[in-house]
Order: structure tokens, then sequence, then C-alpha cells
């Protein structure tokens, strides 16, 4: 409830701005109209500034703070993030197809659709992923999406909650800072933000003819391919004994399932660079390649990562390229809650705190996570695994 609520809020919110006090979807508005392709992390950064200098009393993090207090500061100002980024989103599809609209008809539009959302019981991500989408959501596509973001909430190592971990430690006295060095260490190509490098990948070789494509992404392999490879699972190995991130699998099959059914529709753009992505799938992960002096090994053959299946499901979703990170935000805001919430109660920073052997999971005959990863390999191994 108090997630949902603050997120609607940002509807009739009012907040100084550099023009006066004015609602802040509007000034929303009026930001996308003048920065039309900055991405969400820009709106983000931008409006947690003014909201730090309309709050400058902040008590910000520290362990002299009453937890639940502190917390639902942290869920209002995630929240606030998140619809502000959302809706900027959805303003951004607007002008993609009327670049004349004025920021006054912008902020309506945005206004009716999540008053429309909240009228009808959505909750505060539904109606994100209908801002994400520029249209609503289909119930199938909010499912996928919803999967997909759930399993990177994710508190511990990763680069992102390291940093948060860092703040929490430190006692940052703005908890929007909080956020948006997390967003900024997300966003980096070696966390996240390698789906912005994938995207910038594909764009430099879709037009290019099956041979020199080929070539292209065999060179990129000889030095960092984006989407592939894993600080825990560098390479997926020489031999019949493979390790793979479930996680694309998991992104991935309900998506394939509905273009089957179709529930969802590709484009002729995107059945295109799909199959660049499948065919990229199939040298690094299938076929290996050889480095240069080791030809008389076998070859190294690269796992695709979590970022593989999440660029995979929002290209055929037709999400906007330099969006593609925000539903990682969405959802990881949370786990960086989490991180702060348990680093305050620490005298070191700890990434990683050893479960009790109580919560361990029991070795289990289950195939449920080993049949997913397997469906979407002998999919990926096809001619063709996007033809629906």
């Amino acid at each position: 409830e108090l997630i949902n609520r603050k997120f609607y809020e940002v509807t009739t919110a009012r907040r100084e701005s550099l023009t006066g006090n004015e609602r802040l979807v509007n000034q929303v508005a009026e930001f996308v109209k003048a920065f039309p392709e900055a991405g969400p992390e820009a709106v983000i950064q931008h409006f947690s500034t003014l909201r730090k200098l309309s709050h400058p009393n902040q008590k910000g993090i520290s362990g002299t703070r009453d937890p639940g207090e502190l917390l639902v500061e942290l869920i209002e100002t995630h929240m606030e993030n998140v619809a502000v980024a959302t809706i900027s989103t959805y303003m951004r599809h607007q002008l993609r197809e009327n670049s004349a609209l004025h920021p006054q008809v912008l902020a309506m539009r945005a206004t009716d659709l999540i008053t429309e959302h909240e009228k009808n019981g959505s909750t505060a991500f539904q109606t994100s992923y209908s801002l994400l989408l520029g249209r609503e959501a289909t119930l199938i596509e909010a499912n996928i999406l919803e999967r997909m973001g759930i399993i990177q909430i994710h508190h511990g190592s990763a680069g992102s909650n390291v940093v948060a971990r860092y703040l929490a430690t430190l006692h940052t006295g703005m908890v929007s800072d909080f956020f948006v060095a997390s967003q900024m260490t997300l966003d980096g190509n070696r966390h996240f933000g390698a789906i912005h490098d994938m995207t910038a990948f594909i764009n430099q070789i879709e037009d290019l003819d099956d041979a020199a494509l080929e070539d292209a992404i065999q060179q990129r392999m000889l030095t960092a391919l984006p989407t592939f490879g894993h600080p825990e699972i560098a390479a997926a190995g020489r031999s019949d004994e493979i390790q793979q991130d479930p996680r694309p699998a998991i992104y991935f099959n309900p998506f394939l399932e509905a273009l089957d059914n179709g529930d969802i529709q590709l484009n002729d753009q995107q059945k295109k660079r799909l199959r660049i992505a499948q065919r990229i799938y199939q040298l690094a992960f299938i076929e290996g390649f050889i480095r240069p002096g080791r030809e008389d090994q076998p070859p190294l053959r690269l796992t695709p990562n979590t970022d593989f299946g999440g660029w995979c499901v929002q290209e055929g979703l037709d999400i906007y390229e330099t969006d593609r990170t925000l539903l990682t935000y969405i959802f990881r805001g949370f786990g960086w809650m989490m991180d702060a919430r348990e680093q305050l109660q620490l005298k070191i920073i700890r990434p990683v705190i050893p479960p009790h052997p109580d919560v361990i999971p029991k070795p289990t005959d289950d195939m449920t996570i080993p049949d997913e990863v397997v469906a979407l390999h002998k999919r990926m191994a096809d001619q063709n695994a996007f033809a629906g």
C-alpha cells in the first residue's frame, strides 16, 4: 500500500523548480520537451537535485535514525524516482509520435493514464509497465516484465549493491544521493549498462552482410562481448561440462511462449535484430572461439548472462533503447534498501552475508530451472528462434 500510494502521489505533488512552484508531472513534461533524447537516468538525477534543494534538512542514512522512519523515506524517495523516470519514458513515446506536442499536453496524457490505472486498481508496478511501453501493457506483457524485474531485485555483491553499502556505511547525508549513486553504478557498461553496450554493438553491425556480420561478432568475442560472460562464470567452458546462468532462460521463455501463441508480434526490424542476437549466442556459446596462440586447445565458449536475456526481451517488447535499464532500476532499488538496512547493523562493509544454515536449500531433483535453460538453448540452437 505504501509503495502504491507514494507512486501515485506524483500526479498531485508540487515542487519548487527553476520557474516557481508547480506540479511535478508538469516539470517532467518541460524537462522532456527540452531534452527529448535524455534517458530516465538523467531525469532521476535532475529531479533528485531539485528534491534536495526543496528539502535541505534531510536526515540522510544513519544508524541513529529510527529504522521504520528511514524505510519510509527510502520507499518514498525511490517511488518518486520511479514515477518521474517512467513518466518521462511515456512522454518521449508521445513526442516520437508528434514532436510538436506542448508540455501541458504531455502532462495531461501522462496524468490521465496514471489516474485510469489507479482507478482500476493497478499496482504502481503495473502502471510503470504501461508507462515504459508507451501504451497500456497487456496482462501477458506485464507478467513478462514483472517476472524479469523481480529476479533483478537482488542484494549482496553486485557493483551497485556494494556502492549502496558504502553510502550507507558512510552515512550519506541525503537519501536522494544514495539512489542516484547506486543508479549511476548500475548503468556502467560492466554492470547492467552492458545492455546499452549490446544496443550499440547491434546498431553497428545490423546492416552488414552475413560474412561481415560473422567476422564482426568473432572479432568482438576476442575482446569483450557485451551481455556474455560473468565475474563468477567468466567462461562457459571448453568441454561438455557447461555452466549456464539460468536468468536469460527465465526471462526469455514466457516471451517466446507469448510469441508462439500470437500474443506478441514482432516487426521486421525486431526480427532482424533478434536473429543477430541469436547468431551471437550460437557463435559465442555453441560454437565457441579460438584465441590466438591457443589453436591446440578446444574452443572457448562464453555463457550469456542476465543482460542478454534482458536485452532480447526488451527488444522484443519494443522498449526504447535508452530505457532498457529502467526496469532493473525499479526493482533493484528495493535490493539497495535491503543493503542499507543490513549494512547499518554492521561495523564493516560485507557485501555477502552468509545465510543461516536453516535457509540453505537442500539438494533436489527438481528440474524446473534446468528444463528452462535446456528449452531456451534448444530454441536458440535452431535456425530461427523468433519465427513465432
